[in-house]
């Protein structure tokens, strides 16, 4: 996990984003009134005896009695049963063509019952498994994508059979610029959020870019205004029924495109904070020591968008709020991994627009990701870091 947190502030200064050191915060700069929700725990799945070795779970197939998790940063990707019994391993990062390449994972569930694997990081590949979840091929991305990178494990991406005859698919993949950054003109000229593989066997056979930023002026004049809410700048990515949506980290806004990426709406999110006046202007920074400190002030002097979930017509988000005092903020690797900040789940109702907040236990993991069943249970993951044995923590929502 380390490993993970020092990866992802290297992201962050190689995109070149900095900014100024005014700051101030309240001391209440979150409203509890605005909880008007909570959690009851329903049920606890006890993980097997060795899963602090296992940082990322993924909960996909759930009803049909299987979890897939995985190691970093050795990468090893195995399949559990529901009770947190390991049943078998299924690949692990190596030099054999079935074995992992890259630093992270994303696994994926395909409708024909494949599984496919997005390997991100110094590669970027797809690796497919039949429904028995044995090896059949890879499929290197990462030489299409000269100017782009896929940001590991802080999006999600989607997999769509198109014609399984001739067992196409396509892929959809947030992406970041390699060339240019937040503070360069041509970024909001050139860039695109999302990278959209046409796959057939083991064969690229299209590769469309989509999401141009230049096209979506309410996104493009969002990023000009705010620098702060786009400081990272790869979405979280979720699609439901065929409307893909694009969130953004610090943003409260929710971006939805039709199923040939035309812009369709921006869905609100209350905003139940009081921010902190924190200057975000960019402004060169030669010394990285200063820059790293400024990164983290930006992460966490504000409200922070995790993960998220789409079930129904419903959207789950996890964020961090914002810390009650200063001091709190971590400045380094060593403050950051034993920061445990707030965190909280906000559902949001995309048809009636009611939103719901509540508070979740300081025992969760701030890194996992979120699943919500078809009866509306909510799966959350323990921390790894306390030490103790680890649950997956199923939950149901009740409004106060």
């Amino acid at each position: 996990m380390k490993g993970f947190i020092v990866f992802i502030l290297f992201l962050l200064i190689l995109s070149g984003y900095s900014c100024g050191n005014g700051y101030s915060i309240s001391n209440d700069s979150f409203n509890d009134e605005n909880v008007n929700a909570s959690l009851i725990l329903k049920n606890k799945i006890k993980l097997f005896n060795d899963s602090l070795a296992f940082s990322y779970y993924n909960l996909e197939k759930i009803d049909s009695d299987s979890i897939l998790v995985f190691q970093h940063p050795l990468l090893n990707l195995s399949l559990f049963d529901t009770q947190g019994n390991f049943i078998r391993e299924i690949a692990r990062k190596g030099n054999m063509k079935e074995d992992f390449r890259a630093e992270f994972i994303l696994p994926l569930w395909g409708k024909n019952g494949q599984l496919y694997v997005v390997e991100e990081g110094n590669v970027t590949r797809l690796s497919v498994f039949d429904k028995g979840l044995n090896y059949l091929t890879s499929i290197n991305l990462s030489q299409f994508l000269e100017s782009s990178f896929v940001v590991p494990l802080i999006s999600n991406a989607s997999i769509e059979i198109v014609d399984p005859s001739k067992d196409q698919i396509k892929l959809a993949l947030p992406i970041a610029s390699t060339i240019y950054s937040l503070n360069d003109p041509k970024f909001y000229e050139t860039d695109n959020f999302i990278a959209l593989f046409t796959i057939e066997g083991n064969q690229v056979i299209d590769l469309e870019f989509k999401a141009p930023i230049i096209e979506n002026l309410t996104i493009k004049d969002g990023i000009s205004k705010n620098r702060r809410s786009w400081a990272y700048i790869t979405p979280i990515y979720l699609k439901q029924n065929g409307i893909n949506y694009l969130k953004f980290r610090f943003d409260d806004d929710l971006y939805s495109f039709d199923s040939s990426w035309n812009f369709l709406d921006i869905v609100k999110f209350e905003d139940h904070f009081e921010y902190p006046n924190f200057s975000v202007d960019l402004l060169d920074m030669d010394d990285p020591i200063q820059k790293s400190k400024i990164d983290y002030k930006i992460k966490y002097m504000n409200k922070f968008y995790q993960s998220g979930y789409i079930k129904g017509e419903k959207i789950f988000m996890l964020f961090n709020k914002p810390p009650s005092s200063i001091s709190k903020i971590p400045e380094s690797f060593g403050d950051d991994w034993n920061y445990s900040p707030e965190m909280a789940l906000l559902v949001k109702d995309l048809i009636s627009g009611d939103e719901y907040i509540a508070d979740l236990p300081n025992t969760l993991s701030p890194w996992g990701e979120i699943f919500v069943d078809d009866k509306g249970l909510i799966y959350l993951i323990d921390n790894p870091k306390n030490g103790e044995e680890l649950y997956i923590n199923v939950f149901e929502i009740s409004l106060n």
